[in-house]
């Protein structure tokens, strides 16, 4: 390392620690409660991810960042030019990004912070895979670009323009799911995974998907059993279809998550044709929204591994289901540990930054002593209906067959043994269904445990961003 590059370390270090401690601090005063405490921690150290990557070392940061600036220029849909999915952009957005992604550190990114938006000097850029997202995954990005270029700011500092609008969503998602749940822990080290403050801290579409899930799940919680006594009105049914038409058009693997919708008691109906009517019509038009989206973009889908080849993998798992449920089933249990470290975060930015596995170890074993002890709806002195874990499980399931599905068709070569290119990050929303499947039997408080974990925890994984950067 050069002088210069311990200097910063220890700089960073020393204002890392000093703000963590205030951390403490506070939480102390608020008396480690969550809804108190979750704003500020989340804040700070949202901020220390997203300051200590440097601009593009996100996975496949630039193809989301050209994608989030076309959505903030009004284009809700990209072009299509000899069968590549893209949009006349500025030439500063293409000059911008790094020359070796791999190699890029904060001195390189200065170089490229000189270089100026010139919104007027434009070429076809193509980013065929964001360009297959529907513009949800993208609003918070887009907003926070849109405000950075009103000021005329630099693409470099456009990222992050973007990055501070994505962290902002995540933030107040989960703030709301947080109030909703009556202050859970769960939902509270949910929205402070490692997986996830990274997710929000870049430019991934991935912390609206979850957020919308996250909100959406624990609404319906809200309306199940917080509020047994109260109908269910219109404007209950508009947040519903909302969030789930969100969830729909995010990512078409988590639409059967809107099935949830059938947790909600017959009773809180005024009858039983107004339960269906609702129901039905809000699964059905996630569905026709979903399907809609699909087929639009479906131009923009290449097939970019060899030996792949989307119509033959679909014929071949028709005439073979016996084998492609082995096929499924020897992933699963090849890569079920690295689903679970990499589900809460143990490999960031472009899979090339690895964290200590005693920290993951850390928030597996507190996550799931959370799941199991304190659950959302038994804490508040409610019992979970059969039928609505049955419903989380049938969601969850067909959630874990489309994502498997989906990659061993457009990802894998055909016929291959193993499905490619799943990682664990694809099973987050998972997480916010664990309040269906267990019960609380303590009761012992943990809000004082998660809340200093969260805060604690979060010093080696930002030093050890930081430190692959310098």
């Amino acid at each position: 390392e050069s002088g210069s590059s311990k200097i910063s370390f220890h700089l960073a270090s020393a204002v890392s620690v000093l703000l963590l401690l205030v951390l403490l601090w506070i939480a102390q005063k608020k008396n480690f409660d969550p809804v108190k405490c979750f704003v500020r921690v989340a804040l700070v150290t949202g901020l220390l991810y997203m300051t200590s990557v440097p601009a593009f070392r996100g996975a496949d940061e630039e193809l989301h960042f050209y994608r989030a600036y076309e959505i903030s220029c009004g284009h809700l849909a990209s072009d299509c030019r000899d069968g590549a999915g893209g949009r006349e952009l500025p030439v500063s957005l293409w000059d911008a990004k790094p020359d070796n992604f791999k190699n890029f550190d904060f001195e390189q990114m200065g170089e490229k912070l000189k270089i100026s938006l010139k919104p007027e000097e434009k070429e076809f850029i193509v980013f065929n895979t964001s360009a297959l997202y529907s513009p949800v995954q993208y609003l918070p990005q887009a907003s926070g670009i849109l405000i950075g270029r009103l000021f005329h700011l630099p693409p470099v500092a456009l990222v992050y323009c973007g990055r501070a609008g994505n962290l902002l969503f995540w933030i107040l998602v989960c703030w709301l799911a947080l109030r909703i749940s009556k202050g859970s822990s769960l939902i509270y080290l949910i929205g402070l995974l490692p997986s996830m403050l990274h997710a929000a801290s870049i430019l991934s579409g991935d912390a609206v998907t979850v957020g919308c899930i996250l909100l959406f799940v624990t609404y319906l919680i809200k309306l199940s059993y917080f509020e047994r006594e109260k109908r269910i009105t219109g404007h209950h049914l508009t947040i519903l279809f909302l969030l789930g038409m969100a969830i729909s058009l995010c990512k078409i693997v988590y639409f059967p998550i809107c099935l949830l919708i059938f947790v909600l008691p017959r009773s809180k109906f005024r009858n039983r044709k107004r339960y269906l009517t609702a129901t039905i019509f809000l699964v059905v038009v996630c569905i026709l929204a979903n399907l809609s989206w699909t087929a639009f973009s479906w131009r923009f889908l290449n097939e970019v591994n060899e030996g792949v080849n989307a119509a033959e993998q679909v014929k071949y798992i028709l005439f073979h289901p016996v084998r492609y449920l082995g096929i499924l089933s020897r992933t699963t249990a090849n890569y079920f540990n690295f689903y679970l470290q990499t589900v809460v975060g143990a490999n960031f930015c472009l899979f090339d930054t690895p964290i200590y596995i005693w920290i993951t170890d850390c928030y597996l074993v507190l996550l799931g002593y959370l799941a199991v002890f304190h659950n959302p709806i038994e804490a508040q002195g409610y019992f979970v209906q059969k039928k609505d874990k049955g419903i989380a499980l049938l969601a969850l399931t067909a959630v874990f067959l489309l994502i498997n599905t989906s990659l061993y068709v457009q990802w894998t070569p055909v016929g291959k043994a193993m499905i490619d290119g799943i990682q664990g990050r694809y099973f987050a929303p998972f997480l916010c269904l664990l309040p269906f499947f267990f019960r609380k039997r303590s009761e012992y408080r943990a809000e004082t445990v998660t809340v200093c974990a969260s805060i604690l925890l979060a010093y080696p994984v930002v030093m050890t961003l930081f430190l692959k950067h310098i």
